[in-house]
């Protein structure tokens, strides 16, 4: 495992600050889902802070009188005051009082637990927030893992809307910012690292660094504790109430199924349907759905894992889970994984870092012209009535350019590339540009496009 030094986050980190250094009131919002490092992020704004109150309550999942309790304890606690408040309201108003006194920082975590369904919470909060809209004195976070919840309390018909200086959805990490978990290993090492165990800070921390990364796989996710497989449910628990149907959607696009009509049908004909449990699970940000690029107002689209831990959790893990009493973790790895894994899942995952990369480098304005537009393309070919697939297709005001991925074991030679290029030519669709990737080079370049390897992404 890696040390306890903080890593990434720095435009947040830069956000929080400027919040709380400002000469006003502030009200930040931070919300994402569980294990993403929230509540790390608040503590390393905070630590160097020693003028202000600092008053930092971490709600629980329990009853609203439970927690109201608690607050109230802490509260007591840290002004040495024999005080018992009754509900949310009396806990701000003491604090609004005390912050007159003395710079006051106010960060109650895990709101949405504290909220749960009791809309009285956030008209608390709002009358909480407008009494206070000159009071310098104080500032106020909330954070919550819950993100339907959270996300709830900036819609426009909700009591807390407009109320916030600053907001912060916090997402996992890309291929490049988990990589900085990763100091020791190869740049393959890293890549395979990232196609396994993805972005959220949590998981990557559980990364033993002293293990190569078959034996890190196999710890963390074959063993008969693994313990990948309880944080995975414990997610899925905290934000679905029908964890069975969560479990089949996500089997059903683990396994290839990737259209609101198959993974609808992978469901059953007594269900609700796909379209709930699909909507939550991207405003999670676990799935993704894909529209063509060059269908990007329709509706229709393809649904992707987002996270690859639990991309490869139902790829590999789910699919086996019986056969964990029986087989030692070393030869379900070795006999149902790990052929799989190299031929398979990971030539998928390199297309997906790729387009993480041409995202980083567009963001850096490395790429000129600059896209607008990324993603994959189903072209059918009218002429020839053959459809085409590409892996990666970007857009800009000159057109649409298209990158191949070769995830292979040797350079890619001048042959490959050529006769890439001389199908898509022939495809009559109109791509002005090519670029590539390769995991181990090429034998020749061509300085007319863009060839890029896997030593590149972490430049």
């Amino acid at each position: 495992m890696i040390n306890n030094r903080f890593i990434g986050r720095k435009e947040e980190q830069k956000v929080i600050n400027n919040e709380l250094d400002s000469e006003r009131f502030s009200a930040v919002l931070i919300y994402g889902r569980r294990r993403i490092g929230k509540t790390e992020l608040i503590t390393n704004c905070i630590n160097s802070r020693k003028k202000e109150d600092i008053i930092f309550f971490t709600a629980a999942k329990t009853i609203y009188e439970e927690n109201i309790n608690r607050f109230s304890q802490y509260i007591s606690d840290y002004y040495n005051v024999n005080y018992s408040f009754n509900n949310l309201n009396s806990i701000l108003s003491y604090i609004t009082e005390k912050s007159k006194e003395n710079k006051t920082i106010l960060i109650i975590d895990e709101y949405s637990y504290l909220k749960q369904e009791n809309s009285i919470i956030d008209s608390d909060m709002q009358k909480f927030i407008d009494s206070n809209s000159n009071n310098s004195n104080l500032k106020l976070i909330l954070s919550g893992s819950i993100v339907d919840i959270m996300k709830n309390l900036i819609d426009g018909n909700e009591p807390l809307y407009g109320r916030f200086s600053a907001i912060i959805s916090l997402s996992p990490f890309n291929y490049y910012e988990a990589a900085e978990f990763m100091n020791n290993r190869t740049n393959e090492e890293k890549f395979e690292l990232y196609s396994v165990f993805g972005g959220v800070p949590h998981y990557l921390k559980l990364i033993d660094e002293r293990l190569s990364v078959k034996d890190n796989i196999i710890n963390l996710f074959f063993s008969r504790n693994n313990v990948m497989e309880s944080e995975i449910e414990i997610l899925l628990n905290s934000e679905l109430s029908k964890i069975e149907t969560a479990n089949t959607v996500l089997s059903a696009i683990g396994n290839s199924s990737l259209s609101y009509k198959e993974i609808n049908q992978k469901i059953g004909k007594n269900s609700n349907g796909a379209a709930y449990i699909l909507n939550k699970l991207v405003s999670m940000d676990i799935i993704r759905k894909e529209i063509n690029i060059q269908k990007e107002d329709s509706n229709k689209g393809l649904y992707y894992i987002n996270d690859n831990a639990l991309l490869f959790y139902y790829t590999f893990v789910l699919p086996n889970r019986n056969r964990t009493q029986f087989m030692s973790p070393e030869t379900i790895y070795s006999e149902l994984v790990e052929q799989q894994l190299y031929t398979n899942y990971l030539p998928k995952q390199f297309e997906k870092v790729c387009m993480e990369y041409l995202i980083k480098q567009n963001i850096r304005n490395k790429i000129k012209p600059p896209f607008y537009s990324i993603g994959r393309l189903t072209y059918h070919d009218p002429k020839t009535d053959l459809n085409h697939e590409y892996d990666i297709v970007t857009k800009d005001k000159n057109g649409y350019i298209y990158y191949e991925c070769k995830y292979i074991n040797t350079p890619v030679d001048e042959e490959t590339v050529n006769n890439t290029i001389l199908n898509a030519d022939n495809s009559s669709f109109n791509f002005y540009s090519y670029g590539f990737f390769s995991r181990n080079g090429y034998k020749k370049k061509k300085s007319s496009i863009a060839m890029y390897t896997l030593d590149d992404f972490y430049l």
